[in-house]
């Protein structure tokens, strides 16, 4: 449950996230190559992240691949450290029509590392 709760707290975090990429040609203009940097916090949520993306075109489809770090403080009921790792990969389609399809399957790891400030762990 306490997971969930993290969960829910990550994605409800509000965060600044600084971009370098490099342009594909074609004529959607879909960034080829992103690293983006990511700063955010909650009421009880800090973290920093790094993740890359990579656009791989087909004919009428995109491939991505994705994969990042991210690192949180969590201090709520008890303080933990969180180091999550992922990758996923997709594909975009439609991307010439009004609307677009796109899909990720991944997997990630989350390594929990309490803080030894008394709060209960073993």
């Amino acid at each position: 449950m306490k997971r969930l709760l993290v969960f829910v707290l990550i994605l409800a975090a509000s965060n600044i996230t600084f971009s370098q990429s490099k342009k594909m040609s074609s004529k959607n203009n879909l960034n080829g190559n992103n690293i983006s940097l990511n700063l955010g916090s909650a009421f009880f949520l800090n973290g920093v992240g790094l993740k890359y993306e990579r656009l791989i075109p087909r004919k009428k489809v995109y491939y991505t691949l994705i994969g990042g770090v991210h690192f949180y403080n969590v201090n709520f009921l008890g303080v933990e450290n969180h180091l999550t790792m992922y990758f996923s990969n997709g594909l975009i389609t439609g991307l010439n029509k009004r609307n677009h399809f796109e899909a990720n399957l991944g997997l990630g790891w989350d390594q929990v590392q309490p803080n030894a400030s008394g709060s209960g762990y073993n």
